[in-house]
Parts: structure tokens; sequence; C-alpha cells
């Protein structure tokens, strides 16, 4: 199915396209807070990319920073899903007026929804840049960079002896692989390549700079989904405590969800480890 509205939403207005809006309202710190904490690549502010006069000054290829910009999309969707999902919690602590819940709940509310304008803020810049000139000097310092970060990883995300690919599969985290699949590539390729019946892939290549940028996003998808798991808490909690049981199945199970989501990083890096054990 064609979702035209949906490449409409994703284009960016005319007020926003070249990043600056985002800049004046304070976007910029937030996001390199955020690129710092994930170990993210940082991409240059606006002033900074009208001055280059090539791609190569970026140290980013053009099918990176294409990358970039396709997964802001999936990433714009989850954060309008999260939205929408914590809205029914905001509506139960206001209608028993639980006033600490109630303003704690708006604020994850409107986390996710300044996080939207924030994947569209990176839009932008990856937008910019794609605009440049490109040169070959780009790719091989893009590479050299993410082989020397990959060495770095944090020992968390190295995965333990007993997770293997049956045991992860055991549990059905392929089956949640496979419709995580199907939304990417509604959110992340264009209405022409869905008709032509192309599907995204999570690893376009096998190369290292491939699988640094991969296990990037796997470590940060992972702490964001054990972090969403954790500021439910209180919120179960309550309703546990309080005998409302149809709110603490929800949010049972978007802890659940959450959960999963986590395991399925970890599934991601395992199958990644075996491809790594191949090209040795």
């Amino acid at each position: 199915m064609q979702l035209n509205w949906l490449e409409r939403y994703y284009q960016q207005s005319r007020m926003e396209a070249n990043g600056r809006t985002y800049e004046i309202l304070g976007f910029r710190w937030c996001y390199l807070g955020l690129t710092q904490l994930f170990g993210e690549t940082t991409l240059p502010d606006t002033h900074a990319i009208q001055g280059m006069p090539t791609l190569s000054e970026s140290g980013l290829d053009t099918s990176t920073l294409s990358k970039m910009y396709l997964a802001t999309r999936y990433y714009e969707a989850v954060h309008l899903a999260c939205a929408t999902l914590t809205l029914p919690i905001v509506c139960s602590m206001l209608l028993y007026w639980h006033l600490g819940l109630f303003v704690y709940a708006s604020t994850l509310f409107l986390l996710h929804c300044l996080n939207t304008f924030q994947e569209r803020y990176k839009r932008c810049l990856c937008w910019l840049l794609l605009q440049k000139p490109t040169s070959e000097p780009a790719q091989s310092a893009t590479a050299s960079l993410s082989t020397d970060v990959q060495k770095t990883a944090p020992k968390w995300f190295t995965p333990a002896p007993f997770e293997t690919i049956k045991f992860y599969r055991t549990l059905g985290i392929e089956r949640l692989r496979r419709i995580v699949l199907n939304v990417t590539t509604s959110t992340m390729l264009d209405t022409h390549q869905r008709a032509n019946g192309e599907k995204h892939s999570f690893m376009s290549g096998h190369s290292q700079q491939h699988l640094h940028t991969f296990q990037q996003q796997t470590q940060t998808a992972e702490v964001s989904h054990i972090v969403g798991v954790l500021l439910h808490f209180p919120f179960l909690w309550y309703f546990l405590r309080e005998g409302f049981w149809t709110g603490g199945l929800y949010v049972l199970l978007l802890n659940f969800a959450n959960g999963y989501c986590a395991l399925l990083q970890r599934y991601h890096r395992v199958r990644m480890a075996r491809i790594l054990q191949r090209h040795r």
C-alpha cells in the first residue's frame, strides 16, 4: 500500500527546511547531549554546514548520511507512538487527580513530543549535507573512525555466552524482528521503493563502517527501551496499590513491549557477532 500521506508528513516545511528554526529554539543543545550520551555520530550545525565546500569536510559519506536521514523517519514514528501510548496514563492521573504522577506523566508525554521534532531537526541536517558535492576521502575517514570507536564499546553491550541465536529465537525474538522490519519498511522507504517490493534491512553491508553504525543503533535503542521500562514503574506501582487493575495491565504490557524490544537489540548484536566471525 502506498502511504502518500506518510510521505507528505515526513517532508520538511519551508520554515524548518534549513534547520535554523530548530537551533533558535534550542534543539541543538539537546541534540549534542543525546549524541554524547549514546556515542552517536554528531552532525555539524547549520552554520558549519553552509561553510563546507564539499561533503568530505564533515567526515561523512553519502551512504551513511542517507541511512541516518531515513532512520530519523523511523524514530520520529516511534516517538509519536510512545507519546500516543503515554496519553492514556496522563488522562488517568488527571482523572484520579494524583498531581505528582500527572506532572510526571505529562513530562514524559512532552519529552516524546519534543523528540519527534528532534528527529526532524536531524533530518534537516542530513538533507543539507546531502546537497554538498561528494568526494572519496570522506568514506575512508568514516571507516577508520568507525573501527576505532567500535573497539571502545561498553562491555555491557557484549553478548553473554548463553545469548545465542537459538536462545533468542526460542523467546520469539525472530518473529518480533520481522514485525519491526515491516514497520521500518513502511517508514524508512519511499513510495517508489515500496511499490517495487523493496524491503528495509537493518544491515546494508558487512564492512567495519556498516557494522559499527549498526552497533551504535542497537546500543542506543537498547538503553532507550530499558529506560522506558524504568520510567513506567511509578505508574505500575500506583495502579496496583490502588487496585486499578486495568491501568496496571496496560503499564505491564508497555513494559513487556519495551523489554522485548531491548532483547531484540541484543539479538541483533548476536547475529552481528556471527558475521564478524565469518570474516576473520
